[in-house]
């Protein structure tokens, strides 16, 4: 199955016919409720049975899926994570759970243990700085609680586990980010950032598609003054790269300051992985289905496979960007880079 035509990186590699990774939403289920997030303003929908799970996971093996994102909502919502950990590991499908930390660390007898118990591949959790957690509501809600439960792991664990931060780069916390990502690579855990940025149409009008417009998340935003700072950032980034755990190519970071990134929203060109919601409907992103609804265990049957190829291209024509970017889909893919070396989960199925 095709399902990334003219991305030369990937008939290099050997990989046209799979995905390099699948991005599988547990639940739109959480606990807290972050300003910039789209995921809990959809109703949870029809959620797979356990056994329709391990179908979808035998569909993802199928087509050499070599890495999977288990997120919501928040995942440890789901009764069925242990199980679901113990099937990934039986099949061999690796795996990290992007968790934001709070139940983990206010109910680890509930929430986490059992899911430790199953030895899950990987944890990902929401850090985005290593001080000042009031700084700004996002921070507040999840970053305190991610930097205990990232280091309480490598402490418990080791290498024995894939850890990894992930944080959202705004005006709030630039200044920070140089600290935070060494301080992360002396404790060998690696970093993977998204920008949150000034994302206008021609009209000057914002896009309302996914982030939630207030005054909270207008001040992170990124403007056309921040560009000399961000091209020093990228400098930094460019200076240092081969010495930092940082899962971005240095082309994303140099992308920052671009006209494109600090004016224009960002849109996807290629659907270079699937998103799976939790009743199997595959997605382009958290919040936007294929243009004809497709489940996941509809790919059961081969004759299904042109229709997804056509309904993904649809979708990304017809995308009307959002606020996020997402550096796989807009830089990654588009400077034909072959990094995957880089990616350090990817590499241990």
């Amino acid at each position: 199955m095709e399902v990334c035509e003219g991305c030369e990186y990937r008939r290099e590699l050997g990989l046209k016919d799979t995905w390099q990774k699948c991005r599988v939403m547990l639940t739109r289920k959480c606990n807290i409720r972050c300003p910039e997030c789209a995921v809990i303003r959809y109703r949870e929908p029809y959620r797979l049975s356990l056994e329709q799970w391990f179908r979808v996971f035998d569909i993802l093996k199928k087509y050499r899926v070599g890495f999977v994102v288990l997120y919501g909502g928040e995942p440890l919502l789901c009764p069925e994570l242990p199980e679901i950990v113990r099937y990934l590991n039986s099949i061999k499908l690796s795996h990290t759970i992007v968790t934001n930390a709070t139940l983990a660390v206010k109910n680890p007898d509930k929430y986490l243990k059992p899911v430790l118990k199953a030895e899950p591949y990987g944890f990902t959790t929401s850090v985005n700085m290593i001080r000042d957690f009031r700084r700004d509501i996002d921070s507040e809600l999840k970053s305190e609680v991610g930097f205990q439960l990232i280091q309480q792991l490598k402490k418990e664990y080791g290498d024995a586990m894939d850890l990894c931060v992930n944080g959202v780069v705004s005006r709030v916390n630039i200044e920070q980010i140089p600290e935070y990502i060494q301080f992360f690579t002396k404790k060998e855990i690696w970093s993977i950032f998204v920008l949150l940025h000034l994302a206008r149409k021609e009209d000057g009008m914002y896009w309302w598609y996914r982030a939630i417009e207030n005054e909270e998340t207008a001040k992170w935003r990124f403007k056309p003054s921040d560009k000399e700072k961000l091209q020093r950032f990228a400098e930094w980034i460019e200076d240092n790269y081969n010495n930092l755990l940082l899962h971005n190519s240095i082309e994303y970071f140099k992308a920052w300051s671009s006209d494109e990134a600090i004016h224009q929203c960002w849109k996807c060109k290629y659907w270079t992985y699937p998103n799976i919601n939790p009743d199997g409907t595959l997605m382009q992103c958290v919040d936007r289905p294929l243009s004809r609804p497709i489940n996941i265990l509809e790919l059961e049957d081969g004759e299904k496979e042109k229709e997804v190829l056509r309904s993904m291209r649809e979708t990304i024509a017809s995308c009307p960007g959002c606020f996020w970017d997402d550096w796989e889909c807009n830089f990654y893919v588009d400077k034909g880079m072959v990094e995957w070396a880089r990616l350090h989960f990817a590499h241990k199925a």
